[in-house]
């Protein structure tokens, strides 16, 4: 709940960014969900300030309500109680953790035994930069973006630093939709 409470103010304060509009939020949304270019950049950034705001406010609000139940042991079976199969191969060794997507009545999130070997966060110590890491803070925002009433975001490329180098001008509709794109926007990672 520790780490639920940090994503919730790390959103907070990307949606103060988001409303005051400035270039510190305009570069970063170029960044992680590419520039078309100088002739369609103005609209994009609009589409992605409306886009964005829209599915942080609904994260915030799933995440403020999520409480130790939400969090399950994933097992072969753990996701099959609120209507959806799980991934029948627990080989997948880079999976941390798995939703229902359309699970907006239980929000279960099972955990796999990976999750409890990261560290905590990928921050800095000692400051409000972030690292292109994979932590337990950033499985638990990447998870929450997951479900359909959230983000309903797709994993095109997985992990945070690879998707800041797969965003160009030819990917802007993957990046828009990637969960670590959007995860690596939340958190202001930089290199």
């Amino acid at each position: 709940l520790k780490l639920r409470n940090e994503a919730v103010e790390l959103i907070e304060e990307r949606v103060v960014q988001l409303n005051r509009w400035g270039h510190d939020v305009q570069a970063p949304i170029l960044a992680w969900f590419g520039d078309p270019g100088l002739l369609k950049r103005s609209a994009h950034l609009n589409e992605m300030r409306g886009y964005l705001a829209q599915g942080l406010k609904s994260a915030a609000s799933v995440l403020r309500g999520l409480q130790p139940t939400n969090f399950v042991r994933w097992s072969p079976s753990a996701l099959v109680h609120v209507g959806c199969g799980a991934d029948p191969s627990p080989a997948n060794e880079g999976v941390m953790a798995q939703v229902c997507k359309p699970d907006a009545r239980t929000r279960t999130i099972a955990i796999k035994r990976g999750f409890c070997e990261l560290r905590e966060t990928n921050r800095v110590f000692g400051t409000n930069q972030f690292r292109l890491i994979e932590s337990k803070l950033t499985v638990v925002l990447h998870e929450v973006f997951h479900f359909e009433d959230v983000f309903n975001s797709q994993d095109h490329w997985y992990g945070i630093d690879l998707s800041l180098k797969s965003t160009n001008e030819a990917t802007l509709g993957s990046a828009r939709e990637n969960t670590d794109s959007l995860v690596g926007f939340v958190m202001g990672a930089q290199r």
